[in-house]
């Protein structure tokens, strides 16, 4: 009897974890369908080079950030995206951060934030975050948010996050990764050409007053081969 719980048990949790990562995995519906809009096919209009690649990197919520000075990767198919766990981001998480810089402007020269006498340094408010983050990868995307620029029709996230008093309920993050994504290589020149390449990436939405509402891509990188 005993014996026969255990396995039970032990194919429940199994099943459990494989939710988790199957791209059919259950709880990242929303999250699913928008990867999969951000991939999709460009009207007709916009297939011509260079516009398919500017349409698809205005579908994330950013069009450059730190580390992605051009947007996102370009990538028309991602087939055997692998979801993992949502994680939830509160602004009890971002406090300490954002009252370091709160009424400060950004300095991208000297990679600070200034005004009313203080400085405070890039690395110091990521060390902050990264503190009371669970992952890095958690406090690399805030500081997207503070650094990067929204793609049209986007608010300002910036300056939505660093609102006083706090309008943000949460920000919900769903990663992804896969093998085989069909990436766009811009050559300069038309047409794009195509490389199956492996990805990581990384979805968000928000809960506020005043925040958009929906899931988008927030980061998309091709790997190295």
């Amino acid at each position: 009897m005993l014996r026969g719980v255990l396995i039970v048990g032990s194919l429940a949790i199994a099943l459990l974890a494989l939710a988790l990562v199957l791209p059919g995995g259950s709880g990242h519906g929303p999250a699913q369908a928008a990867l999969a809009a951000h991939v999709a096919g460009v009207a007709p209009e916009d297939q011509a080079y260079p516009r398919q690649g500017e349409v698809l990197r205005q579908r994330a919520w950013l069009i450059a950030a730190p580390g992605q000075d051009d947007g996102v990767d370009l990538f028309a198919a991602l087939p055997d995206a692998v979801f993992r766990r949502e994680r939830v981001i509160v602004p009890a998480d971002l406090r300490t951060a954002l009252a370091r810089i709160r009424g400060l402007a950004w300095d991208g020269a000297t990679q600070a934030w200034s005004g009313n006498g203080r400085t405070v340094p890039l690395a110091e408010v990521r060390r902050l975050l990264e503190a009371a983050l669970p992952t890095p990868t958690d406090a690399t995307v805030v500081l997207d948010l503070l650094l990067g620029r929204p793609a049209p029709g986007v608010p300002a996230l910036a300056g939505l996050l660093l609102a006083e008093p706090p309008t943000l309920q949460a920000i919900h993050l769903v990663p992804f990764h896969g093998d085989a994504g069909q990436l766009l290589l811009d050559r300069g020149r038309p047409p794009y050409g195509t490389a199956e390449r492996g990805y990581d990436g990384m979805l968000a939405s928000f809960t506020g007053v005043g925040w958009p509402p929906g899931w988008r891509v927030i980061r998309l990188r091709a790997l190295e081969q």
